[in-house]
């Protein structure tokens, strides 16, 4: 990357005089992120596994087909609406990120059901 003669790639350095205040951004709160990555991981668990296996036990072949992939991605539909409004974003992506986060315990215990259920033959 050439510069032209004379000009520095970065601005120049404003000096610190006693006395002279910068603002200082506030740290970000996360609390909301947190809240909401505790309560997604709850909802992605808890609630994806009742409606799989609710659905599952029902023994609707024509019904399974369609609702088992709809139980999975019902829970990451439901906090999309929140990315929308500045305030509830925060409580989205934790959300998101905990959906996820549940729907991976979830996959693994259905790895270790199905394993159960095979060993038993």
């Amino acid at each position: 990357m050439s510069q032209p003669p004379g000009q520095q790639p970065w601005p120049p350095h404003q000096p610190h005089f006693p006395g002279q205040n910068h603002p200082v951004p506030a740290p970000r709160d996360s609390t909301n992120l947190v809240l909401g990555l505790v309560l997604g991981t709850i909802i992605g668990t808890v609630l994806g596994g009742i409606l799989t296996l609710t659905i599952f036990f029902a023994s609707l072949e024509s019904l399974q087909t369609v609702a088992v992939p709809l139980s999975i991605l019902v829970p990451f539909l439901v906090p999309i609406p929140l990315l929308f409004f500045k305030n509830t974003r925060p409580w989205a992506f934790g959300l998101l990120m905990g959906v996820a986060l549940g729907s991976v315990i979830l996959a693994g215990s259905c790895v270790w059901f199905i394993g159960e259920l095979e060993s038993a033959h």
